[in-house]
């Protein structure tokens, strides 16, 4: 479930509107024949009284409305702005999306590309509080890469009230996304000067959707060619058409579940494909 959100808001407003003001809670771990679990906890929403997951005694939970409140350093000093947040699998993950004052044209004649930055905090067990980049298209809202699973565009962070940390976590956040966009800008740019041909596009198929003669693989090739040649701001010419018509695919097309689409477009399988078609486009 995502929602848009008012620029002028602060994080903690920004949760507020998104309906991600509950909290969670511990509680013990029985088994099945009323036995306490001693080692592990379980995560409950306090508003539906649904299990998030198992975690172990060490756990500390972080609470939906004290996140992100870091982040409003930079919106702060740097103009960032918030645009949308929500949650996926019930709250098992919270997300927040700011965008900053960073954008470029991928080719001549106007292709723009901003640069967001998501915040996401699970109650699942996991992972930690963490900040990656993640560039969007402006033609498509295409959400364009991987970085939650690469070292050199995430941050993990802690978890502490003090403003020194809160201040050190914040750089951290606005350093990694400056460094990183400006080298994802010289790729996408790369990418659109790169001229495809027929094999080509197969050579890139068969790495991210190889072959297994299945009527579903088949379609899903169609389905990227297809978007490659006339998706949104796509005329099927370079590598970087290739790569954005298999983004536009994962984001809107390969599944029909708005909530199972945007879990796995940003942190599931359609993450991580996103990530392979990156890598394939720039090895043409």
């Amino acid at each position: 479930m995502l929602t848009k959100i008012d620029p002028s808001l602060t994080a903690i407003d920004a949760i507020e509107k998104a309906g991600l003001n509950w909290f969670v809670e511990p509680v013990e771990l029985l088994a099945g024949h009323g036995a306490s679990v001693p080692d592990h906890r379980a995560i409950f929403r306090t508003d539906t009284n649904k299990c998030l997951g198992v975690v172990g005694n060490n756990y500390k939970p972080i609470q939906n409305h004290t996140a992100f409140a870091f982040f409003d350093t930079i919106a702060e000093r740097y103009g960032a702005t918030y645009e949308s947040a929500g949650h996926v699998k019930g709250g098992r993950k919270i997300f927040l999306q700011a965008r900053l004052n960073k954008s470029f044209d991928a080719v001549r004649g106007g292709d723009p590309v901003e640069c967001y930055i998501t915040l996401v905090n699970s109650h699942d067990g996991s992972s930690s509080l963490n900040a990656f980049l993640t560039p969007i298209r402006l033609w498509c809202q295409n959400q364009l890469n991987n970085a939650i699973k690469n070292a050199t565009t995430n941050v993990s962070l802690r978890h502490t009230a003090t403003i020194e940390y809160r201040l050190r976590d914040a750089l951290a956040v606005f350093n990694m996304a400056t460094s990183s966009f400006d080298e994802f800008q010289k790729k996408a740019q790369y990418l659109a000067q790169k001229l495809v041909d027929k094999k080509m596009v197969e050579d890139f198929l068969d790495s991210i959707v190889p072959v297994t003669g299945s009527t579903r693989v088949q379609n899903q090739r169609e389905k990227i060619v297809e978007l490659f040649e006339s998706g949104k701001g796509n005329f099927g010419r370079s590598a970087w058409h290739l790569y954005n018509g298999t983004t536009e695919w994962v984001d809107h097309f390969r599944t029909s579940d708005p909530d199972k689409a945007l879990d796995s477009a940003m942190f599931g399988s359609g993450a991580t494909l996103k990530g392979k078609a990156f890598e394939a486009a720039l090895r043409i």
